[in-house]
């Protein structure tokens, strides 16, 4: 056991830190951190250029889905596409309010979409959207994106979590 001073002793007796520097800067990360993530990602907060940043990723793997550019073997796209779906699913459905229904109606189509998608990449190992796919997964990046400017990083992880464990069920 190591030996404490009499201090030290007295410090924890009082619940606190053995010594008085410990925890401060930590504490400090850690609440800077807390307060971050618990923002939303809407216009004038520190998480707005991450906001960017993920819509801009997902917009090209669309476009490029659209322009078929994406080798026979990359899922990426198609991943990415499932994701938004789904987290903006569990979202709305968190939020809810007015417009659930229309919200969810689109969303239904763009999963339908993401599944013909890779229904055409299994049968002729290339990657593309019909027409109506093209319409439905652009609605559907709007809604993710209202979504995610509307909802804070924790929020969103917490549908991502969700999402998963959904995914899991049927597996």
């Amino acid at each position: 056991m190591k030996k404490t001073t009499t201090y030290a002793r007295k410090r924890v007796q009082q619940g606190l830190p053995p010594d008085p520097s410990v925890g401060r800067l930590s504490d400090y990360v850690h609440w800077q951190r807390y307060v971050t993530n618990s923002l939303p990602y809407g216009e004038d907060t520190a998480n707005q250029d991450e906001a960017d940043a993920i819509m801009a990723k997902h917009r090209l793997l669309f476009q490029k889905l659209c322009d078929r550019l994406l080798p026979g073997q990359d899922i990426e796209a198609h991943d990415a596409m499932a994701h938004v779906v789904d987290v903006a699913k569990v979202r709305i459905e968190a939020i809810g309010g007015e417009g659930l229904a229309d919200a969810m109606g689109s969303l239904a189509k763009a999963a339908k979409a993401v599944r013909r998608t890779r229904a055409r990449w299994d049968a002729t190992g290339v990657w593309g959207l019909d027409g109506e796919a093209r319409t439905a997964l652009a609605d559907a990046l709007d809604i993710y994106e209202a979504v995610l400017r509307a909802s804070s990083p924790k929020q969103m992880q917490i549908a991502q979590d969700e999402r998963i464990r959904r995914l899991r069920k049927f597996t």
